[in-house]
């Protein structure tokens, strides 16, 4: 009877999800030694431990959303890398190498998608900051819910959405002042969206002092 316990598995997979390289390797190697260890380790043993960690493996692709075909190529599969191996040492050597490769690739998929976040944000308030512009309208813009572009606004930018607005009014208001100095500041305040002179005046003291 071979053993592969349901709360490691679940430990693999949170463990590869979350760039835990260390937590991997000990889980890996606890299923592979559990079941290497007494006397009826065999050759239908090591199958069956293949397909099983084949699917544990499916299960942390699957939730990274990345394609078996990406990682090993259209003559490649899963089970064909992880049957290589002919013993239960180098089953866990490849099942380790596997998972730390989805999770280099899961890493490199989370960058450019927050890269492309980040290029969305930026192009939808430089195009839209003289305007009343709030959360809300930015997150029909990214078709997504406020509350969940509320945090990774935060997460992307580094601030949140109205001290990073009102900073862009500011760097917007000091160019077209140096560029134009005899512009009035009231006529400054509504090229950039801002209500009264007064509020410009606020982000002009605030931001020359080093507010953000």
């Amino acid at each position: 009877m071979f053993i592969y316990p349901i709360d490691i598995e679940r430990s693999l997979i949170s463990a590869a999800l979350s760039g835990d390289e260390k937590t991997v390797k000990e889980s890996v190697h606890f299923i592979v030694t559990i079941n290497s260890t007494d006397a009826v380790s065999s050759d239908e043993r090591l199958i069956q431990i293949i397909t099983l960690i084949s699917s544990t493996i499916q299960k942390i692709m699957s939730e990274c959303g990345i394609e078996e075909e990406d990682m090993f190529g259209d003559d490649r599969s899963l089970y064909r890398e992880l049957r290589q191996a002919n013993t239960f040492t180098e089953l866990e050597r490849i099942a380790v190498q596997i998972i730390e490769k989805i999770m280099d690739a899961a890493s490199q998929q989370e960058d450019n998608s927050s890269n492309k976040i980040r290029a969305s944000i930026e192009s939808y308030i430089e195009q839209n900051y003289y305007k009343d512009i709030s959360l809300g309208s930015l997150a029909e813009h990214l078709k997504l819910s406020e509350t969940y572009v509320s945090k990774l606004f935060k997460s992307v930018m580094g601030v949140n959405f109205k001290e990073y607005v009102m900073h862009y009014k500011y760097l917007k208001a000091k160019k077209i002042m140096k560029d134009n100095p005899t512009y009035k500041l009231k006529d400054v305040a509504q090229m950039v969206g801002c209500n009264t002179p007064l509020t410009l005046s606020r982000l002009l003291k605030k931001y020359d002092k080093g507010g953000i």
